[in-house]
């Protein structure tokens, strides 16, 4: 509680908020011995006469204290129009938020470093996605000219998408953007798997054999 700057109460909370032992180190002392710097005093002022002159409840505003040990901490500070002793005062509730604003710097610092991240993966999948490109279009050109490979070369062709896929998975960091679902035909894709391993599967005396219904949905 104050009036004209002037502490005239704390509260025990208040003491430990400002790093003092007892209350006569800060009953009597102005308000802006512990607000941090010239900006966040002439804040308080403006505030503070606006108070008085409309004598409603003011919104909570972030304030930068010193305490007592010289310790900086970052508060919340609402203040309303009271009667105290007799006389018309200010009485000002604070809450620390110190914590909370370090945990948001955090997240800042973080969603700043995933930014660069971002840029970083962009730059990196367009560069892969060159090379990627030109050998997707020569897989093309042997599929037309051996057309008894064929579907080894579309199966070579439906893994160079999913690299493609997947490298655009990269630019889902520097630009987020909705998945999208699509309904496929599921034995032309356990075709294409056992496709994939078959190789591996012939080399260790495996044989793989599928079985599907004719009218699977």
């Amino acid at each position: 509680i104050h009036n004209q700057n002037r502490i005239l109460y704390v509260n025990k909370a208040g003491e430990n908020m400002l790093g003092a032992q007892r209350k006569s180190e800060i009953l009597g002392r102005s308000i802006h011995t512990f607000i941090y710097s010239k900006d966040y005093q002439e804040l308080a002022t403006k505030r503070l006469k606006q108070l008085l002159e409309k004598s409603i409840l003011s919104s909570n505003v972030e304030q930068k204290l010193l305490r007592l040990d010289g310790k900086v901490i970052f508060v919340e500070v609402s203040s309303r129009v009271i009667i105290f002793e007799g006389k018309e005062a200010i009485l000002s509730t604070v809450k620390d938020v110190t914590d909370k604003r370090q945990e948001a710097e955090i997240l800042l610092q973080k969603s700043e470093k995933l930014a660069l991240i971002g840029q970083m993966a962009a730059g990196i999948a367009h560069e892969i996605r060159n090379p990627l490109t030109s050998i997707k279009g020569f897989i093309q050109l042997f599929k037309s000219k051996y057309k008894s490979e064929e579907e080894h070369f579309n199966l070579v062709l439906s893994e160079l998408e999913r690299i493609n896929l997947i490298v655009g998975e990269f630019l889902v960091l520097a630009k987020p953007t909705a998945r999208e679902f699509k309904k496929r035909e599921i034995t032309s894709l356990l075709k294409d798997v056992v496709m994939l391993i078959n190789a591996q599967a012939i080399m260790n005396n495996i044989q793989i054999f599928l079985e599907c219904e004719s009218d699977i949905p």
